[in-house]
């Protein structure tokens, strides 16, 4: 793939499979991540132009993730993501990267 890198982070492998499938649809080289430690690791030897955390990463995760990746652009997904429309969800969250990736 040649579009931007996105590491996608959740502990539902729901929420990954749909993540990837979607951001793999729309060009971009994806990676995900349901385990802490194989994000951190992930962070450590490769360069992701954003990160998207599901609503399934713990808060103590969460800030791991952050203060490991302080140089990347993050979207953290809220808890009601899996919960939207899947068609509403995938537009909000598309919109969003290109905001975050843009700036």
């Amino acid at each position: 793939r040649t579009g931007p890198s996105i590491l996608c982070v959740d502990s539902t492998g729901n929420v990954l499979s749909y993540l990837r499938e979607l951001l793999l649809g729309s060009g971009y080289d994806v990676q995900t991540s349901s385990h802490l430690g194989d994000a951190l690791l992930l962070l450590r030897i490769a360069r992701f132009d954003l990160l998207v955390l599901g609503p399934g990463v713990p808060a103590g995760a969460r800030e791991r993730i952050r203060e490991a990746s302080a140089a990347h652009k993050a979207i953290e997904l809220g808890s009601d993501f899996s919960t939207l429309d899947a068609g509403e969800a995938a537009a909000g969250l598309l919109q969003e990267i290109e905001s975050r990736l843009a700036s």
